[in-house]
Formats: C-alpha cells, sequence, structure tokens
C-alpha cells in the first residue's frame, strides 16, 4: 500500500466515526442476499408427530420399507386385559407392545374399553367381574357375533362403585405411563361400545330398557377429567360419538385433548372433529379393513382423502388387518395423502450476508418458510439450527434459531426474522445447513423437510460461505486496525472526540 492510499484508508475510518460510530465502522456488512430453495414433493411417510398408524400386526410379513412408512403402532384393549383382579395388573400387555415398537423407531398409542360387543372376551365382561360383584351396577346385551353371549356393562351415570374402580385403574395407568416419550398417544375409551362414545348396538339392555346417557357436563367431570389428572404429560385422544356430546368434545379440545373419528368415510367425512385443528392433534380410522371396504364398494380413494382432510388429521390409519396389502393396493391413496396430513414444512428461501460474515459476530437471518400440510405441528418441539459444514460433512458449528416456534405455524406462509453467531469455527470455507430437531440435546435433525439436500446425517445442504477474521479489535476505547504495507513500521496517533485511534503500518 502506497502512503498516499494508507492516508485515505484513514480518512475513510475518521469519516465513518464521526458519522456512525466507532462500533458500526467495523461492524459486518449488513447486505443481505437471498437463496431461493427447491422443493421436493416426495412424500414422506414418517415424520415426529404425525404420519401413518399401523394396528397391532406387529410388523409381520413386511418389508423394511414398509415399516418405514408407520409413525405409529396402535392396540385396543378391554380393561380386563390389564387388570384381571383388582389392583393386580397385567402390564407387559402394554410394555410388550411399546417394547416392539421402539425397536422400529416407532411410537406406542393404545386405548382400554370397558365394552366391545362381538369382539370382546368370551365371557362377555369386558369390565372385570370384580368390579360388578363389588357393586357396580350394570345391565346386559346379547352379543350379534357371538349369539348365546351376554354382554355385561356397567350403567353409564349414577354408578359410584364402578366410577370410583374405574379412577382407581387410570390413575394407576397414569402412574406408570404418563409421561412416557415412547407412547404418542392414549385413548379416552371408557365410555360406549368400543369406547367409541356412543351407544351404537347396546342402547337397550337385554329387556328392551333404553340405557340412559351421560350429559355433556358428565361427560366432562366422569370420564375426561380422570385422565387428565393422571395424564398431565401425555397426549390424549377422545373419540367422536354423537352430536349430542359436541358440547363435551369442544370442552375437551380446549382442554388438551385431541379427537378421533372411526368410521370414514361411510360413517363420517371428517369435519366432526375439525374442532381440534389448531389446538390437538387429530386421529381418522376406517370403517373395517381395506379388504373388507373394497369388496362391500365402500372405498374411494378420493372421498377417504377429503375426509382426512376435513378433519385436518395428524395421524391416519394403515389399514387394521391387511396393511402389506393396503400398503401395496392404496399406494397412490399413501403417496397422495403423506405430505398433506399433519404439517408439511418447505424452507422456500433464506436470506443472510453470505459473502461477509464475521466470525463471532451476530449477522440478520430471514427465512420463508410455508406449512402445507392440514395443521399444525402438535406435541414435539421444533428447534431450528443453522450449521458449518466442513469438506467432509461434519459440523464444525451450529447456532440455534433463537424465538422460534414450529407449533405455531399453521398452513400457509411463515417469515422468519431472527440473528445467528457462530462462536467456535475459525476462519474458512464451509457448507451452510439448516436442521429441524426435536431437542436441542439430539446430534442429528430429526424432521424431514419437503426439500431436496437432505445429507446422511438430516441436515439440508443451503450454500457455500466463507467466515472472515474481525478486521478490527476494539479494546476499551482504543482501536486498532492492521494494514500490510511494504513500509517500514510506523505508529500514528490520531485523536478524535475523546477517542484513541491507533493505526499499525508494517
Amino acid at each position: 500500500m502506497k502512503p498516499f492510499e494508507s492516508h485515505l484508508v484513514l480518512a475513510r475510518i475518521v469519516a465513518c466515526m464521526i458519522l456512525l460510530g466507532i462500533s458500526a465502522c467495523f461492524a459486518q456488512n449488513k447486505v443481505v442476499d437471498t437463496l431461493s430453495l427447491v422443493e421436493d414433493t416426495t412424500p414422506i411417510f414418517r415424520n415426529p408427530g404425525k404420519g401413518w398408524v399401523f394396528y397391532t400386526t406387529w410388523f409381520n410379513g413386511m418389508t423394511a420399507d414398509q415399516i418405514a412408512r408407520g409413525s405409529v403402532c396402535y392396540s385396543r384393549f378391554s380393561w380386563v386385559d390389564i387388570e384381571p383382579q383388582e389392583g393386580t395388573f397385567n402390564w407387559a400387555t402394554i410394555d410388550n407392545g411399546i417394547a416392539r415398537c421402539k425397536a422400529q423407531g416407532i411410537k406406542y398409542a393404545f386405548g382400554i374399553m370397558n365394552i366391545s360387543m362381538d369382539w370382546g372376551p368370551d365371557d362377555g365382561y369386558a369390565t372385570p367381574k370384580w368390579v360388578f360383584d363389588a357393586g357396580a351396577t350394570y345391565y346386559r346385551v346379547k352379543d350379534i357375533r357371538r349369539p348365546t353371549l351376554y354382554n355385561t356393562i356397567p350403567y353409564w351415570t349414577n354408578n359410584p362403585v364402578f366410577f370410583t374402580k374405574m379412577n382407581a385403574f387410570i390413575q394407576a395407568m397414569g402412574t406408570r405411563y404418563n409421561g412416557n416419550p415412547d407412547i404418542s398417544w392414549i385413548d379416552i375409551r371408557s365410555y360406549g361400545n368400543w369406547g367409541e362414545g356412543h351407544l351404537g348396538g347396546i342402547s337397550k339392555d337385554m329387556n328392551g330398557a333404553t340405557i340412559t346417557e351421560p350429559t355433556s357436563t358428565a361427560m366432562t367431570t366422569d370420564y375426561y377429567q380422570p385422565f387428565l389428572a393422571a395424564f398431565p404429560k401425555t397426549q390424549l385422544i377422545l373419540p367422536w360419538g354423537h352430536a349430542g356430546h359436541n358440547v363435551a368434545y369442544d370442552w375437551a379440545v380446549n382442554n388438551g385433548i385431541g379427537m378421533r373419528r372411526d368410521g370414514l368415510p361411510d360413517w363420517s367425512d371428517g369435519t366432526d372433529i375439525a374442532r381440534a385443528d389448531g389446538k390437538e392433534p387429530a386421529v381418522v380410522e376406517y370403517t373395517a379393513n381395506y379388504t373388507d371396504m373394497v369388496t362391500s364398494n365402500v372405498w374411494n380413494d378420493s372421498l377417504v382423502t377429503t375426509a382426512a382432510l376435513n378433519a385436518h388429521a395428524s395421524y391416519a390409519e394403515i389399514s387394521r388387518g391387511d396393511p402389506v396389502q393396503f400398503m401395496t393396493a392404496a399406494d397412490s391413496y399413501m403417496k397422495n395423502l403423506a405430505n398433506k396430513i399433519g404439517y408439511h414444512f418447505v424452507l422456500r428461501s433464506i436470506a443472510l450476508p453470505w459473502d461477509n460474515l464475521i466470525k463471532g459476530t451476530s449477522f440478520p437471518v430471514r427465512m420463508k418458510w410455508v406449512n402445507r400440510g392440514t395443521t399444525n405441528l402438535y406435541n414435539e418441539n421444533g428447534f431450528i439450527a443453522l450449521a458449518l459444514l466442513n469438506a467432509s460433512g461434519q459440523v464444525v458449528d451450529s447456532s440455534w434459531i433463537a424465538n422460534v416456534d414450529p407449533k405455531t405455524w399453521r398452513p400457509g406462509n411463515i417469515d422468519i426474522s431472527s440473528n445467528v453467531q457462530f462462536l467456535k469455527a475459525p476462519s474458512g470455507s464451509y457448507t451452510l445447513a439448516l436442521g429441524l430437531f426435536t431437542s436441542k440435546a439430539n446430534a442429528s435433525p430429526d424432521y424431514r423437510l419437503g426439500n431436496t439436500g437432505r445429507n446422511a446425517s438430516g441436515w439440508y445442504v443451503l450454500s457455500s460461505m466463507t467466515i472472515k477474521d474481525a478486521p478490527t479489535k476494539i479494546r476499551g476505547n482504543t482501536l486498532q486496525t492492521q494494514l500490510q504495507t511494504n513500509e517500514v513500521s510506523k505508529l500514528r496517533r490520531f485523536t478524535l472526540t475523546g477517542r484513541t485511534v491507533q493505526r499499525v503500518l508494517k
């Protein structure tokens, strides 16, 4: 650098300090460039907090690719299966299900029924006999599939012994399973036939007397609140039974309980559980298994898809009883719906000062996202990180995007403005990548996005970038600027508004 050039540089520094102040002069360049990203429409079958539900099949006859389509495995039991004698619990039935699913990277869900016409225990006691022996009142209904069997069913109102015993069972379940990270949800199936919240097939006793149904207030008090008390850290899901309890269902979704609808598409178009949208997750189940529905001419891809979207479902059934056939024959249906149920996040663009990032300094980041799903992300946390990858794809440094919560992202466009700072990476060239995590303790991102560029560790590669060393060092009121010249080292001192500026020439 020639002497007059170094004087010119110094003059610019002094002028900048006069106009903006010392720190502003040597802050990084705030010019922001936008990078538009490529969307990938490939179906994503498994993602946290959404997806496809296996029913108790334990993955028999499935390939690894077929198993990878499921996010949850679901089972139903009768109360007597879990507590055959008062205070004696068969937890192994549930524990085994959790273990089998966990081995496949899948969460577990289950529900406990007090009556299961046609499919319950052969002696007709889905609610254990010891409950009635203790004084719970009951009525009896002839089974349809097994015409010689009479089911013993608790009266659904004014039955204090039944409620006392049932609540004790729910509390015992809560003690064992509340907050279990391997459980996706637990159904509230204590009321109605198959626990579906209605008295279809059991509305009259064996003598033709009509059974009294609970009011909506009684539903919340006697059936919902015991579960809320026992499972404050576990998602609860409530079957929609009939319109007469809509007030109770509205109360439920406003108090942390999600909804499910059994019977799509011929018994429901899904709209009856849309009340959960934006509040809690929804689950949809078909009228019967896929093979029977096709045989009965009630399966229709379009109708089922529409019903699932009307419900704003986060989870949809992989047909019970014939999952392998379903995943083969209904492949196009699954692929079409996969990115529509629940959330589906796509990063459209990211803007930051790509060419002038200074090590250790904060820089602005603007992102444009879109949620192409039908509802929010529920239950799971969402943390966004930017990372600097070296030439081997290893993370050298990372930074969390502050004050961003993907659980609040409704369907549609989302704009984010934040700041990021890399503190550990030395100056040099890197690849910038983005990841979405369920926990900041995780080593790699958990979520799949609707974008290209995902590497083997789950990061989405964005672009190359360079981190530079800070050109200045600020110490108290002294500002030192290093300039390379061929001159003999000189020290010149200038004074400006009470501050000292040292310029070192080498």
